[in-house]
């Protein structure tokens, strides 16, 4: 189905009206009327009730709103999945947490031209979705690399483990222990159920602290306005430093990627190089 005629039928439901909407997409509202006509006439069904002075939906317009949303998003997500980029490369969607972006693959989107053996490039695409979305993302060839902390087992999939975040108690102040800096402004950061296991078994005392799922909100205020929290050794600088005697947690990180992909190569190509981040 032709994504324009879906474009114009969610502007006319937005305008309810057929001039209005032809303003917008800059076409004549004969064209506008005409695209709902053929849109219905491929529908077998009628989209909107024209009553004089007021144009609205119909049941199975309102149905259709959010197929048409999807189809869209969907064909613009194609678009840049496939497309070239300027000097003729590849363009490689990589898909990882908010976390593990922030932390160690930063610097992938410095070097966001790969060369492999000296034949084709390729620039970068960076997406941040949650852990639990990753895997079918991978599934559905939605994104060409994974990169997660847990490995995952989906048919032909290549999946590896590529380095360790170590993580530390990290505080912009002086603590005499562990325990002290739980005790005042600590901020606990969700880093899964391996580290919440963790921090049950050496910590048995209940904290005072914030929680988050977002480690580089926690370290933004730590730095701001003092405090702990368990984030990755390598954030610790002249003012974020561990807290002496505190246990350390360490989490596997791991590359995916579909090894049916036409861009295989280069996907392992930039595993390899993701690898190099935690020599």
């Amino acid at each position: 189905m032709d994504t324009e005629l879906l474009e114009t039928f969610l502007e006319v439901r937005k305008s309810r009206h057929f001039g209005n909407a032809a303003d917008r997409l800059f076409v004549t509202q004969a064209a506008v009327s005409a695209r709902i006509k053929l849109l219905e006439r491929q529908l077998n069904c009628s989209l909107f009730l024209r009553e004089r002075g007021n144009l609205r939906t119909t049941p199975e317009g309102e149905r259709l709103v959010a197929h048409a949303e999807a189809a869209i998003l969907a064909v613009k997500q194609a678009k840049q999945e496939l497309a070239v980029t300027k000097d003729g490369g590849d363009q490689l969607s990589i898909a990882s947490t908010p976390g593990l972006w922030h932390y160690p693959f930063a610097p992938l989107m410095s070097g966001s031209n790969v060369e492999l053996e000296g034949r084709y490039q390729a620039s970068v695409r960076a997406l941040a979705h949650s852990s639990e979305e990753l895997p079918q993302l991978l599934e559905n060839h939605l994104i060409d690399i994974a990169l997660l902390y847990d490995p995952v087992h989906i048919a032909d999939t290549v999946c590896g483990k590529v380095g360790t975040l170590e993580l530390a108690l990290l505080a912009a102040e002086q603590y005499s222990n562990a325990n002290a800096a739980m005790q005042d402004a600590y901020i606990y950061v969700d880093w899964g159920t391996g580290f919440s296991a963790f921090h049950a078994k050496r910590f048995t005392e209940s904290t005072t602290g914030q929680y988050t799922n977002t480690a580089s909100l926690a370290e933004r205020t730590i730095r701001r306005e003092g405090g702990a929290a368990y984030l990755p050794l390598m954030a610790s600088d002249e003012a974020l430093r561990p807290v002496k005697g505190a246990p350390k947690f360490s989490r596997a990180v791991f590359a995916a990627y579909r090894s049916n992909n036409p861009k295989v190569e280069l996907c392992k190509a930039w595993t390899e190089h993701a690898v190099s981040l935690f020599a």
